[in-house]
């Protein structure tokens, strides 16, 4: 992994979810997210994350950090599979008989108000770390062609 993203995992490395949008870069990186130190799970995942006794929930990597990381995993405004996997997490789910007309019946997406509701709990209950690298080192995310 390149240099930059040595330090991706480091405590100090890491900011609120709610405080990055106007930092994030549109360039190709590598990002980790995780829970924030008061923060808990609904059960019975807050027990599977605590028998790990770590804070992590997720890393990717994408092409500009800007569409792959906040728009579609923190702000669910594209087809992110983290954000997805929240939302599920958090008791939220697609409208019955949403994707029956769809070819792709993976990428659902959320209500807006419950878009509003998942992005709210991010906010306050998520840190994020990125780091950006150079265009090779970032393969694109074969997601980001629908953002």
């Amino acid at each position: 992994m390149h240099a930059n993203a040595a330090d991706l995992l480091n405590d100090v490395s890491f900011r609120p979810a709610a405080a990055i949008d106007a930092d994030v870069p549109p360039s190709p990186g590598v990002y980790a997210i995780r829970l924030g130190l008061q923060s808990r799970l609904p059960e019975p995942f807050q027990s599977l994350r605590d028998g790990r006794h770590s804070r992590l929930l997720y890393i990717g990597k994408a092409t500009s950090l800007a569409s792959r990381m906040l728009r579609n995993e923190l702000r669910g405004r594209g087809h992110g599979t983290f954000f997805r996997s929240i939302g599920a997490v958090l008791g939220f789910r697609p409208l019955a008989g949403s994707l029956a007309s769809k070819a792709n019946k993976y990428n659902y997406s959320f209500e807006r108000s419950d878009r509003d509701a998942i992005v709210e709990w991010i906010n306050s209950n998520l840190e994020v770390s990125w780091r950006t690298l150079p265009l090779g080192d970032a393969p694109a995310h074969r997601d980001e062609a629908d953002s």
